[in-house]
């Protein structure tokens, strides 16, 4: 949906998007599929969307001690090193 409405330049639609995508991943990042949505949501928005990417990263920053232990975040974080740029730069500013 995210996706879509950036395309036809729909901002309201891509708020709530974003905003219902970040709840999802508040809700669910200790589960499974969280690997497979954050995945999913780094490689199909274009490098100037950074609506989901800032969800994963709040989320991901927030639960790191927890998620870090996990090989498929590290994948994750070895993959997309935006998203593990983002992650870092948030546990600095927190601190």
């Amino acid at each position: 949906m995210y996706d879509i409405a950036d395309k036809y330049q729909a901002a309201g639609l891509k708020d709530l998007a974003a905003e219902k995508f970040y709840r999802a991943c508040r809700h669910f990042w200790d589960k499974p599929d969280f690997v497979t949505a954050a995945r999913q949501a780094c490689a199909t928005t274009p490098g100037h969307c950074e609506g989901l990417r800032d969800s994963l990263a709040k989320v991901v920053s927030e639960h790191i001690d927890q998620l870090i232990k996990k090989p498929e975040i590290e994948e994750l974080l070895k993959e997309f090193t935006g998203l593990a740029f983002s992650v870092l730069k948030l546990k600095i500013e927190a601190d």
